[in-house]
């Protein structure tokens, strides 16, 4: 009797104990997860830091309000857009230059080097001849504390290829509903429209915009499209702005500092905190 006693009782416990766990299993779960959650952040939490002190605008950082309308638009000479080819093309390419390795990469790559040194000590460098606009985005810029080097534009040519430095090209799109919108990749890039409006969610099919409808909205000439427009309050906060994955690791970024006559050079993570101070968001895709 004893023995049959002892087995009805480790019978219940077993049963209960079952029971339990079934019932409790959700709040373990989670609580597990807490747990899980709670040491990984911890662990990341030097990693997540040192990002926060790159990227997070500071009470300091907060330039005066500019209104660059009327000064965008004189300072970009009208060109023939290298960007609308045909208002039905759906294709967007251009071949890729040739690698060359001279002797002249290594003197090229030391004035690189001291070019970025001389950036890192917060001045942006530029040549003489940068048109008023152009200084004063620089300044803007630096309002943010985002350093740049500028120099003159040369058409992909004349480039020797060896400032190692990524060349983008600035797409104004718009889709049926008028919706416009604003996109960034590599020069060299090929871009299929049809599969860029599924990644962004436009309205049946992409088209270019017009000249007209590139100044009224962004307030420059198509030669003169940028990202920097946006630093602008007269552009609309209506426009999504995107641009490929492939650029996010670069530090070297080429654009227009609202003349089509020059380059100005930033790298991915100072953009992306451009926009945050701008607090505009800017859609990441893959093309």
């Amino acid at each position: 009797m004893a023995r049959h006693a002892k087995s009805g009782m480790l019978a219940a416990g077993l049963i209960s104990g079952v029971t339990a766990f079934i019932i409790y299993r959700p709040h373990l779960q989670r609580a597990l997860r807490r747990l899980t959650m709670w040491l990984m952040e911890t662990s990341m939490e030097p990693v997540e830091q040192n990002v926060d002190d790159h990227f997070t605008p500071t009470p300091t950082d907060s330039p005066t309000k500019q209104n660059f309308k009327e000064n965008i638009t004189s300072s970009c000479s009208l060109q023939t857009p290298s960007l609308y080819p045909n208002q039905s093309s759906t294709l967007i390419s251009q071949s890729s230059d040739s690698n060359s390795e001279t002797d002249e990469s290594t003197s090229s790559s030391d004035e690189e080097e001291a070019t970025s040194n001389i950036i890192t000590r917060n001045l942006s460098v530029f040549p003489d001849d940068l048109p008023n606009e152009g200084k004063e985005l620089l300044k803007n810029l630096e309002n943010y504390s985002i350093f740049t080097e500028t120099v003159t534009y040369n058409p992909k040519s004349d480039r020797n290829n060896t400032d190692q430095t990524v060349y983008c090209k600035n797409l104004f799109l718009k889709d049926r509903k008028g919706k416009f919108y604003f996109f960034i990749c590599r020069e060299e890039s090929n871009v299929l429209l049809r599969q860029l409006k599924y990644k962004l969610k436009a309205h049946r099919n992409f088209s270019f915009a017009s000249p007209i409808e590139v100044e009224e909205n962004l307030h420059v000439l198509p030669g003169c499209i940028t990202p920097f427009c946006f630093l602008s309050e007269t552009v609309s906060r209506d426009i999504p702005v995107a641009i490929a994955r492939d650029l996010i690791l670069e530090k070297r970024l080429n654009f227009h500092p609202l003349h089509a006559d020059f380059a100005t050079r930033i790298s991915f993570g100072h953009l992306l905190k451009l926009f945050g101070h701008l607090k505009r968001k800017l859609i990441i895709i893959d093309v």
